[in-house]
Order: structure tokens, then sequence, then C-alpha cells
């Protein structure tokens, strides 16, 4: 997994709020090191931190991210909040 990437719950990927963005990965011998952007229901949107073992073990990658940096932000690819919205709106169905 990487920044970037849009990911879901195995179990309940079929549900809106299963979906997320990661759009930061910090020191993986941290407790919660990924940073993904949730579907919170009703367009709202925020950011949580989640522990390695259930990011890597418990989700899929539902599209891959496009950037080449492995860890850098989201935001420095050029991606705006606009764009995050869209691309979760697109798989939320």
């Amino acid at each position: 997994m990487r920044v970037g990437d849009l990911i879901r719950d195995k179990v309940y990927g079929e549900e809106d709020e299963s979906i997320g963005l990661i759009v930061a990965i910090d020191d993986l011998n941290e407790s919660e090191p990924y940073k993904v952007l949730c579907n919170m229901g009703k367009g709202y949107y925020e950011v949580t931190s989640f522990r390695r073992e259930y990011i890597e073990l418990e989700c899929e990658v539902v599209s891959a991210a496009q950037n080449k940096q492995k860890n850098e932000g989201i935001y420095n690819d050029g991606c705006n909040v606009r764009s995050v919205s869209t691309r979760l709106k697109m798989y939320s169905n």
C-alpha cells in the first residue's frame, strides 16, 4: 500500500463508508502509521489514523496510486480535495 491508493475494507467493501484514500504513511513502527481520507457519509470526509495490520491485511486496493514516489503526500502530487472527493465518489457505489 502507498500514498494515493484508493482502498476499501475487504469485509464491508459494498458500503460507501468502507472506502478511503491513503493520504500519508508515517513511520511504520508507530501504532497507527496510515492516514486515510475516509468517506463518513453525506459528503463528509475525515482523515483517520489506522493500524498497519488493518490496512495491509484487511483492506484491498481498489485503484492504485499513479505517483512514482512511494510515501510522498498526496497533496504534493497536485491533487486537491475536489479531485480526491470525486475519486472517492466514483468507487462509492
